[in-house]
């Protein structure tokens, strides 16, 4: 083969791989349990799951706002600095209790046994496939569910009620439910 020829099939190579789209990373486990952080550094001011909030609190707030917010009070009165993507799980558990909906974390696994938290007073339910059952949750508002194969996780999809309102957790997209409506532009954060 001529080197012009090999330059084309060399650029087609890259052409190709370029449209290639790329392997998505598979959801795993959250290495910290977002509820238990709210229970032991802002649960004494802010109340059970924000019961001292006022209703629909973060409403009015960008995610920005949100933010400075969240990564203020954890270096402050919460006494305990929390990492980035701590920080986005705390924004969607902010948003659900500011809506009054119920908040779902997957935290752990091993062998056919998920873990994970739920908001305090939740109904959790599990559907795996075509099979419905009920989960259990511990006084400290902790869940465990138990698998009947190692695939069955990948089926996976929790939901949690609490007052006629729902939240669900499909845990091949994610290790934390998210509000539907999420707030990227507004206002500068407040200072503090």
């Amino acid at each position: 083969m001529r080197p012009f020829a090999w330059f084309l099939v060399g650029c087609g190579a890259l052409v190709l791989g370029a449209q290639q789209p790329e392997a998505k990373k598979p959801v795993e486990p959250l290495k910290f349990g977002p509820r238990d952080y709210f229970v032991a550094r802002c649960q004494r001011c802010h109340g059970v799951d924000g019961t001292n909030y006022t209703a629909g609190f973060a409403k009015k707030d960008t995610d920005e706002m949100l933010r400075h917010d969240i990564d203020r009070m954890a270096k402050g009165a919460g006494n305990q600095p929390i990492k980035d993507d701590e920080i986005d799980v705390q924004m969607a558990y902010h948003r659900l209790m500011s809506d009054g909906k119920p908040f779902i974390s997957w935290t752990g696994r091993k062998d056919l046994v998920l873990t994970g938290e739920v908001t305090d007073g939740a109904k959790l339910m599990a559907k795996i496939g075509d099979k419905t059952v009920d989960v259990k949750v511990d006084d400290d508002d902790h869940w465990k569910l138990s698998l009947a194969s190692s695939g069955d996780w990948e089926k996976v999809v929790l939901t949690a009620e609490m007052e006629k309102k729902k939240t669900s957790l499909e845990l091949v997209k994610s290790a934390y439910s998210k509000p539907a409506d999420i707030k990227k532009t507004g206002s500068a954060p407040r200072s503090g």
